[in-house]
């Protein structure tokens, strides 16, 4: 499998790993707090409903973070080098700064952080 593949399955499945663990938590605190058995939990249609959940959340995942980059872009947070597959320099004070990382490691694409010395010149 390619580098690059294996970045893009990486971040998908950071992500995922991350919808899975709050659907965990949401089945855990509600058999605690509220008494539902567990046989719901592990029901056909939980299944399919966690199953949803985490794959609508990945969904939703790569459209911030897809939002996140073209708002640094036109702010002028990001440069790209080599069109649209190419490297990317991102400049550390961009506020949304994971999210963009994140689209970029959606896109196995390198990135360049760059400090910014213009203000302690």
């Amino acid at each position: 499998m390619l580098p690059s593949m294996v970045g893009r399955v990486r971040a998908n499945l950071l992500v995922a790993s991350l919808a899975a663990s709050l659907v965990q938590i949401f089945s855990l605190l509600c058999i605690l707090l509220f008494g539902i058995p567990e046989r719901i939990f592990v029901s056909e249609a939980f299944r399919f409903a966690a199953m949803s959940f985490v794959v609508g959340i990945v969904i939703a995942v790569h459209v911030i973070a897809n939002a996140a980059f073209h708002s640094a872009y036109k702010r002028g947070f990001l440069t790209v080098w080599g069109g649209k597959h190419g490297a990317v320099s991102l400049s550390s004070r961009c506020p949304r700064l994971s999210l963009v990382v994140l689209h970029l490691r959606f896109g196995s694409r390198r990135i360049v952080l760059l400090d910014d010395f213009a203000d302690t010149v």
